[in-house]
């Protein structure tokens, strides 16, 4: 498929894929039209595709001007400013010049229906959003062109409450990750609780409006947990960002370490990443994972181990180099033998 145009990329399951809210305008919809000045709020899409699989897109029109968009389906994430002037909705994406465009719009109560045109003087599609009363699992704000989380520990918190508890109740939180993942580069929230009594673990994979969970065996999980009053991720971003840290943001890790205790690991599109204690929020400089130092104890076991071989064949060389030639000797000897040869001082002569 060609290169798709913002309206296609912003509008997602509209684009026909929703079936029943595609085709052209309908005849006097624009008698029955109300006009608002802002239609801010939150909509969302719902659709199942040729195969069942359900998806829900949301559009977030916020009253400060501001939009982003929250796809389920292959549609990327995006956000960005919009304005409304004379019946057009105008997107500006922060994220690709090629989701920016203006489209024209009616709102009809709690329905915003977006006019899309696959290619100039075709008739539109109606991308038709309806307003939403799904809540967040978690806020986000813009920190370095990123669309990325705020409140974690209350989050942690609900979904111990929600999802774990109920599961297990010895349930604790042992990790948290939140990652971006181009195209879009959407966000994504991956925490993790461990059960002792159960030796399970659960996972709850968690985007701004949809969840999911699955149970797993956890003989070889993270089991030590984190604390309730964390350091918020949003707070270490800007203390590494005061501190010179570069690139954007691609990972972070929140775990609790044997000698460091909780800690956030981040990591940038670069080479060089940072530590940050998740209680104080200082920078910790060094391998908090325990892994260099492993690494290292084997290394050195393993050089050791050779050591103790090389020594031994020295003390035993020169039995081995004698029992080597002996039988290099007898081969070559057989062999002069064999072609009729006359074996003398280490040599094969004719007769």
């Amino acid at each position: 498929m060609k290169t798709i145009n913002v309206a296609m990329a912003i509008m997602a399951a509209g684009l026909c894929l929703g079936a029943t809210s595609c085709g052209n305008p309908q005849s006097g919809a624009a008698d029955e039209t109300v006009e608002a000045d802002a239609p801010a709020g939150v909509w969302e899409m719902r659709y199942r595709d040729a195969v069942g699989q359900s998806y829900l897109n949301v559009l977030e029109l916020r009253p400060d001007g501001s939009y982003a968009t929250y796809m389920q389906d292959a549609t990327p994430d995006d956000h960005g400013a919009y304005m409304l002037a004379d019946g057009v909705l105008t997107f500006t994406s922060d994220v690709d010049s090629r989701l920016s465009q203006s489209l024209p719009y009616e709102l009809q109560g709690d329905r915003l229906k977006i006019f899309i045109a696959p290619f100039p003087g075709a008739n539109p599609s109606i991308a038709d959003w309806r307003r939403s009363d799904a809540l967040p699992a978690f806020q986000t704000t813009v920190i370095a062109g990123d669309e990325l989380p705020v409140g974690l520990p209350g989050m942690a918190a609900a979904a111990m409450a929600s999802h774990a508890l109920p599961w297990r109740a010895d349930a604790a939180p042992v990790s948290l990750e939140v990652k971006v993942s181009p195209p879009g580069r959407g966000v994504n929230v991956r925490l993790r609780f461990f059960s002792p009594a159960a030796n399970e673990g659960l996972q709850l994979d968690i985007t701004k409006y949809a969840i999911s969970s699955r149970a797993f065996d956890g003989a070889r999980m993270e089991r030590r947990p984190l604390p309730a009053d964390f350091t918020d991720l949003a707070v270490i971003l800007d203390k590494a960002a005061s501190e010179g840290f570069a690139g954007a943001f691609r990972h972070a890790d929140l775990k609790t370490y044997e000698t460091a205790g909780p800690a956030w690991v981040i990591l940038p599109d670069g080479p060089r990443g940072a530590t940050y204690s998740a209680i104080t929020g200082e920078r910790i400089h060094g391998d908090v994972t325990g892994y260099i130092a492993q690494y290292e104890a084997d290394w050195a076991k393993s050089a050791a181990i050779w050591r103790q071989v090389i020594a031994q064949q020295r003390n035993d060389g020169d039995g081995l180099k004698k029992a080597f030639d002996k039988a290099e000797h007898d081969y070559n000897q057989g062999i002069c033998e064999l072609n009729h040869g006359n074996w003398r001082d280490g040599a094969c002569y004719e007769h």
